[in-house]
């Protein structure tokens, strides 16, 4: 079997691993909320590979904090179980704690608050930034969010957190080229690492994202 098809396998198993626990639940609640996301980014954003790419990166997230609670699940981003909880501490309510606490900061870092976003009718009763809509899944009471303090000392807040900015870390360099040539602002979730900048190249006329005779920066690769 082609490693391709390997990671296929693996990656298909683990989803119906993860649908099937105690977790399913909230991961939609999470999905529903990447979805929100989607729908409210401009074209340069929720084209079919960058959407495919965020829903993947937000999922993988999950399934990392998930997989510290599970008796023989692999983190993606943790194949030694180093994160591993004892058993005590493998429940439902830490489960679903560490799950969106990786969801939340995993979104934050792939919808920033960087103008890229539209902005509600107020109709909607939505935030106007990511971060308020965001926040709002996270920490408002029931059934409009979660009701978590965002700043959780537990170890399920602390997990959900270190599981997602693994994952961050990781695809930050995987030329997607999501940073553009431009830093990723502070007062957003970040890569820990340096992140690679795609300089301007050449392609040939009149291909898609073509400007001139270059490719712009910031242009999906």
């Amino acid at each position: 079997m082609s490693l391709y098809m390997l990671v296929k396998a693996m990656t298909l198993a683990a989803v119906v691993l993860f649908a099937a626990s105690a977790g399913a639940s909230i991961v939609t609640f999470w999905n529903e909320g990447a979805l929100q996301e989607v729908r409210l980014s401009t074209a340069l954003r929720n084209g079919p590979p960058m959407v495919a790419r965020a829903l993947a990166i937000v999922h993988t997230c999950m399934y990392d904090a998930w997989a510290a609670y599970d008796d023989i699940a692999v983190g993606t981003t943790d194949i030694n179980g180093t994160r591993r909880r004892p058993p005590g501490e493998r429940t439902d309510a830490n489960k679903a704690k560490a799950i969106s606490f990786a969801a939340y900061r995993c979104l934050r870092n792939l919808y920033p608050d960087d103008g890229s976003s539209k902005v509600p009718p107020p109709s909607t009763g939505l935030g106007l930034s990511p971060s308020a809509r965001l926040g709002t899944l996270l920490t408002a009471r029931p059934p409009r969010g979660l009701g978590y303090n965002p700043n959780d000392p537990g170890t399920p807040a602390d997990i959900g957190n270190v599981a997602a900015q693994a994952v961050i870390d990781a695809r930050a360099n995987d030329s997607s080229n999501q940073y553009g040539n431009a830093p990723c602002p502070d007062r957003n979730v970040c890569p820990t690492v340096p992140v690679t900048v795609f300089a301007t190249v050449l392609c040939t006329p009149g291909l898609p994202g073509a400007l001139g005779n270059s490719y712009a920066s910031d242009f999906w690769r």
